[in-house]
């Protein structure tokens, strides 16, 4: 997975929605207009796994999943070696039911 800045787009069965997120050597971090994404990613090559941290920062909206408040996202990455885009899909912690997709796109580059 490319170190950089990624637009990453989301989607459950009954919502979707996008933020940004910044990657470098497997640490995730990012964001939209009221929660945080907080994570570190283990793998290589192409498959990526681990845990990510979903905190509201800002009331006023739900998740995807129609909830308020933290939790823990336990997510599954496909990296394409040959483009700067990444999928994955990922479960809420303790609640396999609640699914999501998401595909991330790189922007730039870090500083």
């Amino acid at each position: 997975m490319k170190d950089g800045i990624y637009a990453v787009k989301f989607h459950t069965p009954g919502d979707q929605g996008e933020g940004l997120l910044v990657v470098r050597g497997g640490s995730i971090n990012g964001g939209d207009q009221h929660f945080l994404y907080r994570g570190i990613l283990t793998g290589g090559g192409v498959s990526w796994s681990g845990p990510i941290d979903v905190s509201q920062w800002k009331p006023g909206n739900t998740t995807v999943f129609g909830t308020t408040g933290n939790f823990v996202l336990d997510a599954r990455v496909s990296v394409d070696p040959n483009a700067d885009t990444f999928t994955g899909n990922a479960s809420v912690r303790n609640q396999p039911s609640q699914t999501m997709a998401f595909s991330a796109r790189r922007i730039a580059d870090l500083a």
